[in-house]
Order: C-alpha cells, then structure tokens, then sequence
C-alpha cells in the first residue's frame, strides 16, 4: 500500500493517483479494464475513482466499450497524453 498517498490532503492524492494510473496504462500494451486498473494501481479506492474520472474529464484517457456485462470499459492514455509526455500531464490536471 502506498502510504505517501494516503496521507497527502485529499486533491493531493487524486492529482499522485492520476498521475500512477497514466504511467500505469503508458506501460500496457493494451487498453484494461477499471477492474485491473483498481486492482494493480495501489492506492485508495475514492482516489482511483476520482482520478480516472478527472483524466477522462481532462482528455488524458480514452475510453472504449459500453461498461456492460462482456463488454467493459477498457481504458488507454490518449495520443495526445503519450505524445507530450507525463510532466504536462501532471501540470494540467493541478491546473
């Protein structure tokens, strides 16, 4: 568990959690699931929530499929996201 988030006032943590799930889908080959982001990014639950909210909201995410039984959201970092890179990410989501 990472205890650094959980400590930092609560705008704080989602802007860090955001900032983990970016890196964490910048890495995967494919889009996931919110089931496998909230499994594999470690933090709060709210925060995650939060966070993929925020980055949806902000553009940074793109989201895929009808969230239904057999055809969930799967979530990848948008083109423009991978293309300017993480420290102007973080930069608009405070912003």
């Amino acid at each position: 568990m990472n205890t650094a988030v959980e400590t930092t006032s609560s705008g704080n943590s989602v802007t860090k959690v955001a900032t983990m799930i970016s890196n964490f889908l910048d890495e995967q080959a494919a889009p996931c699931t919110e089931k496998r982001i909230m499994r594999m990014v470690h933090a709060r639950k709210q925060h995650k929530v939060a966070a993929l909210r925020l980055l949806l909201q902000k553009g940074k995410l793109e989201r895929s499929g009808s969230g239904k039984r057999g055809d969930p959201f799967l979530y990848s970092t948008s083109k423009d996201t991978a293309e300017f890179g993480q420290s102007s990410l973080v930069e608009e989501i405070v912003l």
